[in-house]
């Protein structure tokens, strides 16, 4: 009995190292998404009006400044335009864009009635590239740990009682 314990022991132990040293079984890769460069595309307000990406917000003496949208539809459309114009895949722009609802220099340009417009916008976005992450699975190597020191100090617990039974019986 002493000698199966102890083997048992052994084989638990070795269970343990064997984890310890197979640690890249637990990494798996998985397609990613990585941010190649930050970049801007900057639209005219042709672009703006023809692609319905503003309303008018109410300034003062019966002015509106043409704003730039930044709703879903206006993101996925200006990130369709960006793709466009830059010749890269669609996937490859990331679909959250920063989006600032004033345009650049000065709202000079009269579009309609009152709506006055800058005459450019700038839309901020990532290029990305879809690349093979491995990741590491920090938890599942923790659980196949302590279950093998789980196993081992349950021997040992067992080994401590046969122990001492046999010094009671020796009694």
């Amino acid at each position: 009995m002493a000698h199966e314990t102890n083997t048992n022991l052994m084989a638990a132990i070795q269970e343990r190292q064997n984890v310890v040293s197979n640690k890249l079984s637990y990494t798996s890769i998985k397609p990613t998404y990585v941010t190649v460069r930050e970049d801007t595309h900057t639209l005219t307000i042709g672009e703006v009006q023809q692609g319905g990406w503003w309303y008018g917000e109410y300034w003062k003496h019966n002015r509106y400044g043409v704003h730039l949208r930044n709703d879903a539809e206006t993101q996925k459309s200006i990130r369709a335009k960006i793709a466009e114009k830059t010749h890269l895949p669609l996937d490859e722009i990331d679909p959250i864009l920063h989006i600032n609802a004033r345009g650049n220099g000065i709202p000079d340009h009269k579009i309609q009635d009152q709506h006055y417009a800058w005459g450019s916008y700038t839309v901020g976005y990532k290029h990305r590239k879809l690349e093979d992450v491995m990741l590491f699975d920090q938890e599942k190597y923790e659980a196949a740990l302590d279950l093998c020191d789980q196993n081992i100090a349950s021997i040992r617990e067992s080994i401590e009682v046969a122990g001492n039974v046999a010094e009671v019986d020796s009694i």
